[in-house]
């Protein structure tokens, strides 16, 4: 059962999905001055994208990571940072332009392979990003 599909098209109707591009880092190159380009693969998904709840604020403040985050739902497996297995600096870059770093895995459903994979991670908005805060 595709609980995702489900949930996705009963949340559109107050929230519809948007279609996001995620850019998945696959490492580095070197470059002839010694420095390293991040390296990705992108893929155009269906998001739903909203705001973090309360404990997955307290989460992210308990990590010390400032700024400006949103919880994104997303089919497959996207990854935060895991030094040990050289993973992570996955980003999403919304319709609007903007690009948000995945920066913690808040919860993951179904297996690799299964079809039925997805997931939701919170998202911190990246300083080049074009994005303007509307004035109270």
């Amino acid at each position: 059962m595709n609980l995702f599909a489900i949930t996705a098209n009963t949340v559109a109707v107050v929230n519809p999905l948007q279609l996001v591009t995620v850019r998945v880092s696959t490492g580095a190159s070197i470059n002839a001055d010694g420095s390293r380009t991040p390296t990705y693969v992108s893929y155009a998904l269906q998001a739903q994208i909203q705001a973090l709840a309360s404990g997955e604020l307290a989460q992210v403040s308990s990590l010390s990571i400032q700024g400006i985050h949103r919880a994104i739902y997303l089919y497959g497996d996207i990854e935060g940072l895991l030094r040990s297995d050289q993973k992570g600096g996955d980003l999403v870059i919304f319709p609007d332009g903007s690009t948000w770093l995945v920066t913690t895995v808040l919860e993951t459903w179904g297996s690799v392979g299964s079809g039925d994979m997805w997931c939701k991670v919170s998202a911190t908005l990246q300083v080049d990003a074009p994005y303007q805060i509307a004035a109270p």
